[in-house]
């Protein structure tokens, strides 16, 4: 599991993970977010991943890499 300072072999496996499957959830939450679902945690996708997968249903009308607080992607999709 990843979520302690300094767990560089759980940051390790984390990315091998994200490499090879194209996506990532993490069930973890900051104390802010403690109010929030259970199921609530951090979603990571590729945008191979989405493109091989989302597209399907919707069209990809933008990614903005870094866009976010020069830290998350933004995609736009649209419904076929």
């Amino acid at each position: 599991a990843l979520g302690r300072a300094g767990d560089s072999a759980g940051a390790i496996r984390c990315a091998k993970l994200l490499h090879e499957t194209g996506h990532l959830y993490l069930k973890i939450r900051t104390a802010a977010e403690q109010a929030l679902p259970e199921y609530y945690g951090g979603a990571f996708h590729t945008i191979d991943y989405i493109q091989k997968n989302w597209c399907r249903l919707f069209r990809l009308r933008g990614w903005l890499p870094a866009f976010a607080l020069d830290l998350q992607d933004v995609v736009v999709l649209e419904r076929l």
